[in-house]
């Protein structure tokens, strides 16, 4: 399988997670499936400079949940409702919309 290009997990991984005192805070990852602008200095998001499309596919997102359930989801500090774990999409809408077209 390639390798998919993920951002800030290693700050994740070799901060919080290996820190002394982790457990004194709980933690939940959110997948940033939005395109990366640089909305500094533009006016509004329109108007931003797009440094990164964001195209992704159901493998993608089953990789993503894959890389979750190993990397995170048994971690004793992450957060869960219910005793279910808490995982945010950034832009839900994008993500029923596409899926929902593809699935006809």
């Amino acid at each position: 399988m390639a390798r998919r290009l993920q951002f800030y997990h290693e700050q994740l991984e070799r901060g919080l997670l290996k820190a002394d005192n982790r457990d004194k805070l709980k933690f939940a990852i959110m997948w940033a499936n939005h395109d990366w602008k640089n909305v500094y200095p533009a006016r509004s998001p329109q108007d931003s400079a797009l440094l990164l499309a964001q195209k992704h596919s159901i493998k993608d997102f089953e990789a993503v949940c894959d890389y979750c359930a190993e990397h995170y989801f048994s971690q004793p500090n992450y957060l869960k409702f219910d005793d279910a774990h808490v995982f945010g999409i950034f832009d839900a809408a994008e993500f029923c919309t596409r899926w929902a077209a593809r699935m006809g």
